[in-house]
């Protein structure tokens, strides 16, 4: 497989997409983005090809990945928490575009598929820790099943139509650019309600262990692999150390400087409780560590944009 030319990004205007932009284009790579919609946060940026459309619009998404020789697969449609009884159809819609999007590229110029999976949702609730990849797959929500058997028809994609896969299972990402008035990314919607007197909402327990990832380091780590024309593979990208929603407030009252008002409330069924990742596959094939910035730098960070653009809401 020869080097990696020009990269197309599927949900590529999102908080992931945004930052694997960056990574891509500090390396002159160049970027082509097919989106519902713009960023959130910021203008477009002059040196990406925008290509605007819906998910389903397949004879689109086929002309525009045309010349590219890698595609980013960056979209989900729902979240980990969804409520079991309302996502049959998404499930089914999810996985269903996904397959239909890879019978797309059959006589494409893609020559790689990378897919962004879940370094949590595909495991369950683990049965040690830290999880390497070999961990036995045992979702326990619809999302996690979801990427489980996208994962999977990937890899049979590939087998039966000579391409080239690398599988992303990523930790839960934080950093400047993800939406605090979201559903997902705890680390800047605590901080946003923090600052603003809202309570914080904890669902089940503050003893809660998981795993996080700088946003920048996760563009890095796959930009890394990408770089090493390293496929076929599934990587555990994150931080490989645990952090409780307890330490993770102290830190964000440490950051603000502000006291957090907690409110509890009954466990959802669907979420994994406590998971690290091991990230020796990681290191070991690309002789680096995958997160190089420690928590509390990364939420000081975040916490900087954030106050911009809270700034910013208010001119």
């Amino acid at each position: 497989m020869g080097n990696i030319r020009k990269v197309m990004l599927i949900g590529g205007n999102g908080f992931i997409g945004s930052h694997l932009a960056d990574a891509l284009l500090s390396h002159s790579i160049a970027v082509r983005i097919f989106d519902k919609q713009p960023e959130l946060f910021r203008n477009p940026l002059r040196e990406i090809e925008y290509f605007f459309g819906d998910i389903t619009n397949f004879s689109a998404l086929k002309e525009t990945v045309n010349g590219c020789d890698t595609i980013v697969y960056l979209v989900h449609s729902f979240v980990p928490t969804s409520v079991l009884n309302k996502t049959g159809t998404e499930f089914c819609d999810s996985v269903n575009h996904f397959i239909k999007l890879l019978h797309c590229l059959e006589k494409s110029t893609i020559e790689r598929i990378v897919y962004f999976s879940s370094g949590g949702a595909v495991y369950g609730n683990p049965q040690y820790v830290p999880v390497p990849e070999h961990h036995p797959l045992d979702p326990v929500s619809p999302y996690g099943v979801a990427k489980v058997t996208m994962e999977k028809y990937l890899q049979m994609f590939c087998r039966l139509n000579g391409k080239q896969y690398l599988i992303i299972r990523p930790s839960n990402p934080y950093g400047p650019r993800q939406n605090f008035k979201g559903n997902q990314g705890v680390i800047p919607i605590f901080m946003n309600k923090i600052l603003n007197n809202r309570p914080v909402i904890l669902w089940g327990c503050d003893s809660i262990c998981k795993d996080y990832i700088f946003v920048k380091d996760l563009a890095r780590a796959t930009l890394e692999l990408l770089l090493g024309d390293i496929v076929n593979h599934v990587f555990n990208i994150g931080m490989g150390a645990g952090t409780s929603l307890k330490e993770l407030i102290a830190l964000i009252e440490i950051i603000t400087g502000e006291k957090a008002t907690i409110t509890m409330k009954q466990p959802v069924a669907t979420d994994v409780t406590n998971i690290i990742l091991d990230c020796t596959k990681y290191r070991s094939t690309t002789g680096s560590d995958a997160c190089t910035t420690n928590l509390q730098d990364g939420m000081r960070e975040t916490y900087r944009w954030l106050l911009n653009e809270q700034q910013a809401e208010k001119r």
